[in-house]
């Protein structure tokens, strides 16, 4: 994970520099008042994105429901989404669920009021038994905007802010998809995308209408030049207008809603933040989603990697997703399971054929930027490379732990007989030879000659030359499909040596076991050892009584 941060670091900090502060200044400009900040306030980017996330998921088996959820706050200062999840509905037969996402802005106060108080709201608007669809329409209707007005009761008069809301609620017989701002929900179908909902924005034709008759105004893309979205709950001050239904004010919380019948063919439904569709696609986002399910991956580790892969992707907002899975979504398939783990290892191979061909050590940043300019196959669609960061940065990781582990000073106890004593920590290749002929250099005591693996200056230098047996350098075969790398027979991360392991006769350091096996000994040879200079002699004068030293 630390790996992936300074990855992240490095590969989104221009972009993050443009968004904070743009040639001119009007981007910054824009992002205070969309924000509701004034100018003099904290910076609405931080110095380093904050990746921690609490994926979580559930089920409803008696009906083949699953579900998984996951956020992240990314680059902002704050963390302004909200998400909630009712597998169950109380007072309804099974088969009822309701999801929901809100991405507040000018404060999370508005986010987090509809996270805790629609799906309530929701409930006492269907009732007992609700008929389908219109009436489940209308209830959806009427939930949001009672959601509206409960908060206006308790809103600070004056204060900015608001959130865009997005709700999934799930009937054995239809989707009902209800959203009002730029959160997007998207239904796989048969593998392919079959719906998603469209943002509201003041230039789409019914949002300019309204807001133009309710005495507003459009400019730069936004109501009255400040807010971005057309609907939304809160943003009270944009709700003044004399004599106006709240559903004709300028900005409305009247959510649009749309009725689904359910079908066998039916995958998956994805509810995601504008933090996620700004860098990824629809067909993209339900491209990679099934190739992830294809690999078992449960929904909350799917949602947790997808937005990972945001990151990696540019994306500064905070992100929010919930993936509701119905049984006819793609399982677990062998064959893509196999391809995966070929795909993982291939580039932890690459990852060290850069490493060891570089004169100097390459940065993590220009190692990603080197595989991103290659045609490397299989990579997930719709993620691409960014989506396989995590298993770049484990691999760069082990790599570099391994090179700073080869220069830390010889422990106390490994000395031998013969003075000398092989680096703590070292990186074998299976035939006893190291990185192509590379390898950590050794304090000067444990020199060997020319061409052994601890006579090279580092772990990243060298020609690049192939072992004796003419075969390239291995990393581990088998990486997990979630980041970690496997052990494996390849790359051999030794240990500290012991007097046990030690021996001045063979001046050999043995690994855990013989040497030529995988994980065999590093040995050099005795005849090839550079000689020791000897001490100078120094004289000594005669004792008191005139004997010579080391005399009788």
């Amino acid at each position: 994970m630390a790996a992936l941060h300074r990855l992240l670091e490095c590969l989104l900090w221009p972009a993050r520099r443009e968004a904070e502060a743009g040639e001119d200044g009007e981007e910054e400009q824009e992002e205070e008042e969309e924000r509701g900040r004034v100018p003099d306030g904290p910076p609405s980017l931080l110095a380093s994105p904050r990746c921690f996330q609490r994926p979580h998921g559930g089920a409803a088996a008696s009906w083949g429901l699953r579900f998984g959820a996951s956020a992240a706050q990314g680059w902002r200062a704050r963390m302004e989404d909200a998400h909630c999840a009712r597998p169950a509905l109380p007072g309804l037969p099974a088969g009822w669920a309701f999801f929901g996402v809100f991405d507040g802005h000018g404060g999370a106060r508005a986010a987090r009021f509809g996270a805790r108080h629609l799906p309530g709201l929701v409930l006492e608007a269907l009732g007992a038994a609700p008929g389908e669809p219109e009436p489940v329409r209308g209830a959806l209707r009427g939930a949001f905007l009672a959601a509206d007005r409960r908060l206006r009761a308790l809103w600070p008069r004056g204060e900015p802010g608001g959130c865009t809301a997005l709700a999934l609620l799930v009937s054995p017989r239809f989707l009902y998809v209800a959203h009002c701002g730029d959160s997007r929900a998207a239904l796989s179908r048969a593998g392919a995308v079959a719906f998603r909902t469209e943002d509201h924005r003041p230039l789409r034709p019914r949002e300019r209408a309204r807001i133009l008759d309710a005495g507003g105004t459009i400019r730069r893309r936004r109501v009255d030049g400040s807010l971005a979205v057309s609907r939304a709950l809160g943003d009270f001050a944009y709700k003044e207008a004399p004599g106006r239904p709240p559903e004709l004010q300028l900005v409305s919380a009247e959510p649009e809603v749309v009725a689904l019948a359910r079908q066998a063919e039916d995958e998956f439904v994805l509810l995601a933040s504008d933090g996620v569709w700004d860098v990824m696609s629809g067909a993209g986002l339900a491209g990679l989603v099934a190739s992830r399910l294809r690999l078992g991956l449960a929904p909350e580790l799917l949602c947790a990697q997808l937005l990972d892969t945001c990151l990696c992707k540019g994306s500064l907002d905070n992100m929010t997703c919930i993936l509701v899975c119905f049984p006819g979504a793609p399982g677990a398939c062998e064959e893509a399971i196999r391809r995966e783990l070929a795909l993982d290892a291939a580039l932890g191979r690459r990852v060290a054929e850069l490493c060891a061909c570089a004169q100097e050590p390459p940065s993590l940043s220009r190692v990603f930027r080197t595989l991103a300019s290659e045609d490397i196959p299989d990579l997930p669609p719709g993620g691409g490379l960014h989506s396989k960061a995590g298993i770049i940065a484990e691999a760069y990781s082990k790599l570099s732990k391994a090179a700073e582990l080869c220069r830390e000073p010889r422990p106390r106890g490994c000395e031998s007989a013969a003075g000398r004593a092989p680096s703590a920590h070292f990186l074998t290749y299976p035939g006893g030879r190291g990185l192509g002929g590379v390898g950590p250099r050794p304090p000067p005591s444990t020199c060997r000659r020319k061409g052994s693996p601890l006579s090279n200056p580092s772990i990243f230098g060298g020609d690049g030359r192939k072992s004796p047996s003419g075969r390239e350098p291995q990393i581990e075969e088998a990486p997990l499909l979630l980041g970690k790398l496997a052990p494996s027979s390849g790359w051999n991360f030794g240990t500290k040596c012991s007097e046990e392991k030690y021996s001045s006769k063979s001046n050999s350091v043995a690994a855990g076991g013989a040497g030529g096996a995988p994980g065999g000994t590093l040995a050099s040879s005795r005849r090839g050892r550079r000689r020791q200079p000897r001490p100078a002699r120094v004289p000594r004068k005669p004792d008191f009584m005139g004997r010579e030293p080391g005399g009788a």
